[in-house]
């Protein structure tokens, strides 16, 4: 199963508040070949959603839920990003 740390959360919802050009604005995360990719979108049918706090942060379509399975999106203070790591 994909997973949010409690840290990577914090960030997108942060994030999420200044975009306010998107009504019901979460983050789609989608893949292009190796890379991973955040965007601004909304919840469509069939997402899986991640949500914190009652708010819908993160969505997945199926293909993106299968290729990230135990995986997990984490927040390096160090670097001030986003990472992506395999789930232990």
């Amino acid at each position: 199963m994909f997973q949010v740390t409690e840290r990577a959360a914090r960030q997108l919802k942060a994030a999420l508040s200044k975009a306010e050009d998107v009504e019901n604005a979460c983050y789609r995360i989608g893949s292009k070949g190796r890379q991973v990719q955040l965007v601004v979108d909304q919840q469509r049918s069939g997402d899986t959603t991640i949500e914190h706090e009652g708010e819908t942060l993160l969505v997945l379509d199926s293909a993106a839920g299968n290729r990230l399975y135990n995986h997990k999106l984490d927040f390096e203070e160090q670097s001030s990003r986003l990472v992506l790591l395999e789930a232990e």
